[in-house]
């Protein structure tokens, strides 16, 4: 890459842009087509990482996207939401604390300096999350006010009006399960033990036939957090049982993301005709969901369970 000579201060990138009305790469005089062929070369390296997992990659590559480009609200976005997701690898508490911190301020670069809809209000939800974790609810309202409402008639509505027959009914299955996915995971963040039981319900009301596929990992964390309720509830044959849920589940989850993934299609009635490519699922992690399982087995929430033999045996075949 070309000689750059020196750069502004970063803090002076966003308003020059504005006020000159250029783009970040002309004010620091970048060639234009060295410039795609690199950010291309970011975009994927960075895209990979969502596939493998990889948190230390990604927080590696948002950095040299930054430093290479300057107050580029994109990558500013990268960095912020690697911060925030690097936070809560940390078992410190101040540590944590500070990550976030980080992540808070990143944030609030990209809020104020981005014009771009769907960049900006990603900066929102992810400054949102961030302050709550720090105990700053009224600025995380302040913010959360801040993203706009969603309008009435929404694109899948919209769609529905394109398609007719086959194509219609599977473009409103595929709805469906997206809503269905959506409020699932809305129940999860209750973090009690009625919601959890809630999300097991619809699921198998949803799916009777029981090929879950992608729903498997929510079962798969509703009956983790199940048994951790029954264990402090004192219910320790029910936890028992959960636990050979969550494994069970767990194990589904891993044959169709990580075993073989590919394109696998729900058999339910209600979404018989919905496809789901596992190859594209986004990893947090670069462990399996049954790596994730046994690591959390031996949190002291199941310290109770310890001496029992059921529970030890169950651990040797996790």
């Amino acid at each position: 890459m070309g000689d750059r000579g020196s750069s502004p201060d970063i803090s002076l990138i966003g308003p020059l842009t504005r006020l000159f009305h250029v783009t970040a790469d002309e004010l620091l005089g970048l060639n234009e087509t060295e410039t795609d062929d690199r950010r291309r070369e970011l975009e994927e390296a960075y895209n990979n990482t969502w596939k493998n997992g990889d948190l230390n990659e990604r927080i590696k590559i948002a950095k040299t996207a930054v430093a290479e480009y300057p107050g580029d609200m994109k990558y500013l976005g990268w960095l912020a939401m690697a911060a925030s997701m690097h936070a809560h690898t940390l078992e410190n508490n101040d540590e944590f604390r500070a990550e976030l911190e980080k992540a808070v301020r990143i944030y609030e670069t990209v809020i104020e300096g981005s014009n771009e809809g769907d960049l900006k209000n990603s900066a929102i939800s992810g400054i949102v999350m961030a302050l709550s974790f720090l105990n700053r609810k009224d600025e995380a309202l302040k913010y959360a006010q801040m993203y706009p409402d969603s309008v009435e008639l929404d694109k899948d509505d919209l769609l529905s009006f394109c398609f007719d027959g086959e194509d219609k009914i599977r473009h409103q299955q595929k709805s469906i399960e997206s809503c269905l996915d959506l409020l699932l995971r809305k129940l999860m963040n209750m973090y009690k033990i009625e919601y959890f039981k809630a999300i097991e319900e619809l699921i198998k009301l949803m799916i009777p036939d029981q090929n879950y596929l992608a729903f498997s990992d929510i079962l798969y964390f509703s009956s983790y957090m199940q048994a951790q309720y029954l264990v402090k509830d004192g219910k320790y044959d029910d936890a028992m049982d959960y636990l050979h849920k969550a494994n069970k589940y767990a194990r589904e989850y891993d044959r169709i993301a990580y075993e073989a993934p590919g394109v696998y299609k729900y058999t339910a009635p209600l979404i018989n005709l919905v496809e789901v490519d596992t190859s594209k699922f986004i990893r947090t992690g670069t462990g399996t969901r049954v790596d994730e399982f046994k690591e959390g087995l031996g949190k002291a929430c199941f310290a109770p369970l310890r001496d029992r033999t059921d529970f030890q045996e169950f651990i040797k075949g996790v």
